[in-house]
């Protein structure tokens, strides 16, 4: 069999005569536990103000770098259950009942009642429209040319595109031969970079590397002068609102909006680092990101 895999499944008909069949001829990868991430939207929800307020208020005691991973993780626990637990409405039923509210004032316009909902409805609809908006921008990686010139469609288009570029469904392993299950896919992926984070003999991985060894006495007294708040601030507020999200999930988005509350913290933390010359092993957990180099990629070296 060419598609041994292969699946079809019925849908309902609805109401149409004709039925649809949809066909899947690859296995469905087994979908893990999506990690926390931060929507960049979520400060237009009621209640999100008083959900992160009121966990920065909390102290814990330990290291500056301890107290804010810890500051973090609190932030994350409240917000995955205010998120589970928030009312939500769908912009399409928003708008259906902006729609049918605006029928029945057009007859009977001199109802105040319906009035007030109608100016409720809309600004409702905006903020939901607003939130759809900045949500597809964070999760297409773009930001507007300008105010007002926004499209949510072009967004998702945007997405979809990403979501198929850097898709690897298959990959070389070390035998040579060509896998396809993700958890085979997973554990090439460890190997290969286990070996080259692990090997001592660099200059036959990297013949062609000409970065010099020795640092300029410029360069060292750079390098060992103190940390300046303006620094780190000028650093964060030049950051892409919606990149830039690491391990912890936090977008740049969430620390500038909330950089009144952070910067000392998060400052108390980057002087403790160069101070002491230790990094908490929990701030130094990161991803890899495996970016093409040319199309239909399947061995790692072509990552």
């Amino acid at each position: 069999m060419c598609f041994p895999n292969s699946v079809a499944e019925g849908l309902a008909a609805g109401t149409s005569d004709h039925s649809s069949i949809r066909v899947g001829l690859c296995e469905r990868p087994t979908v893990r536990a999506r990690p926390f991430w931060y929507n960049n939207s979520w400060y237009l929800s009621a209640g999100y103000e008083e959900v992160v307020t009121g966990e920065m208020q909390h102290f814990w005691e330990g290291t500056a770098q301890f107290r804010m991973v810890h500051k973090l993780k609190q932030i994350k626990r409240a917000l995955r259950g205010w998120v589970k637990t928030r009312p939500r409405s769908s912009l399409v039923d928003k708008k259906a009942e902006l729609r049918d509210t605006q029928v029945a004032l057009q007859a009977d316009i001199l109802n105040r009642e319906l009035a007030a909902k109608e100016k409720i409805l809309i600004e409702e609809v905006g903020t939901m429209r607003l939130q759809e908006e900045i949500s597809a921008a964070q999760r297409a990686k773009y930001t507007w040319l300008k105010d007002g010139d926004r499209c949510t469609k072009f967004f998702y288009d945007v997405i979809r595109t990403r979501q198929h570029r850097n898709s690897i469904p298959r990959l070389l392993n070390a035998d040579g031969r060509l896998v396809g299950d993700p958890m085979e896919i997973q554990e090439e992926a460890v190997r290969f970079y286990t070996d080259l984070y692990q090997q001592t003999d660099y200059a036959s991985t990297f013949p062609t590397l000409v970065t010099k060894r020795m640092v300029s006495h410029h360069g060292n007294s750079l390098l060992l002068a103190p940390v300046r708040m303006e620094e780190v601030e000028d650093i964060v507020m030049k950051a892409n609102p919606n990149k830039a999200s690491g391990p912890d999930g936090f977008s740049s988005g969430f620390f500038k909006r909330h950089w009144g509350v952070l910067k000392v913290p998060i400052l108390a933390a980057v002087h403790e680092f160069f101070a002491e010359g230790r990094l908490l092993k929990e701030m130094n957990h990161t991803f890899l990101t495996l970016v093409h180099k040319k199309e239909g990629a399947t061995s790692l070296v072509d990552f």
